[in-house]
């Protein structure tokens, strides 16, 4: 026989699939899944529980509550006021496996109390990490989705992701890496999907990336890349998609450019002094740019039509 309790509870089970997992819930989860909504947050799931923050003011000495449920799975305390108190709390979740803590104001001394997370798989933390949070991940072998946008990360730091053996989606965007950085990642053959925006690679950088066999996506915007080290990343990596922005093109890469190719394939800005057509020409290598940025006379390769 099947009893209403509230409102609240309804919703859950009817998450969970109409009540065919209803009974695993005694009265204390129930009981602590109401203290937990009533903090502002939307709690979804019952062998496998969402937990969805959206109280702004929310604190870390606010999450009790939280750190009692221990079957969370998927944690976001995005853009809230959750600092380091909090982490003792969310370290207690020892099931937890993704978690978003991007806006919050937590430091690299929360971070260090992560020691209990061993199933964690994605960790997203912009603007917040440093290479102190970096050594506390790295018993975090599980990760296989980390990203570390705009946070105060260095080489020293990348140093700590060689044990993460199953990483496959890395953002370090607008981080203080250099080239140096990135002979970290040479270990990590499973990586996919890296962003680079933002950061002091070079060329000699994008050389260390060609054992990646399984990279598909590679984000290079505003970098100090340029095409001629794309190109040489391209061909050990043929399957790649390099994402690189408006990579500036050096006209004396010309020739590499336009030999052997295709009449249908090359296209001319015009030499006669008017303003280079404001139209985007795609190389040869895939990378998109805008021939507004040519200066002179130039000749590049397409993929067939001009757009």
């Amino acid at each position: 026989m099947r009893s209403i309790l509230s409102i609240s509870i309804i919703a859950l089970v009817a998450l969970a699939g109409c009540g065919k997992d209803s009974g695993e819930l005694d009265q204390q989860q129930l009981q602590l899944r109401q203290a937990v909504q009533q903090l502002g947050a939307q709690v979804s799931g019952i062998r496998s529980v969402t937990v969805r923050f959206t109280n702004s003011a929310l604190t870390g000495k606010d999450l009790e509550p939280l750190g009692k449920l221990g079957t969370v799975h998927y944690l976001d305390l995005s853009d809230t006021s959750v600092g380091d108190d909090g982490m003792v709390h969310i370290n207690k979740l020892e099931g937890l496996q993704v978690l978003v803590l991007s806006g919050t104001e937590i430091t690299d001394a929360g971070f260090s109390q992560l020691s209990n997370l061993s199933d964690l798989n994605q960790l997203t933390a912009s603007e917040l990490m440093g290479d102190g949070t970096m050594a506390a991940l790295a018993s975090a072998t599980k990760l296989n989705f980390l990203d570390m946008t705009g946070g105060q990360v260095t080489d020293s730091g990348l140093s700590h992701l060689s044990g993460m053996k199953n990483l496959k989606r890395l953002t370090l965007s607008r981080t203080a890496i250099t080239d140096k950085g990135l002979e970290h990642l040479q270990s990590i053959t499973v990586l996919q999907d890296l962003q680079l925006n933002n950061t002091k690679i070079t060329d000699e950088g994008l050389l260390l990336l060609e054992g990646l066999s399984n990279l598909n996506l590679l984000a290079i915007t505003d970098t100090g890349t340029t095409l001629n080290g794309v190109t040489k990343l391209q061909a050990a990596l043929p399957d790649a998609e390099f994402d690189t922005g408006t990579t500036q093109v050096s006209p004396t890469m010309q020739a590499n450019l336009t030999q052997g190719a295709p009449t249908n394939r090359i296209a001319s800005a015009p030499d006669n002094g008017e303003p280079v057509p404001n139209v985007t020409v795609y190389l040869d290598d895939g990378t998109p740019f805008s021939t507004s940025q040519l200066k002179e006379s130039y000749t590049v390769l397409v993929f067939g039509c001009l757009t």
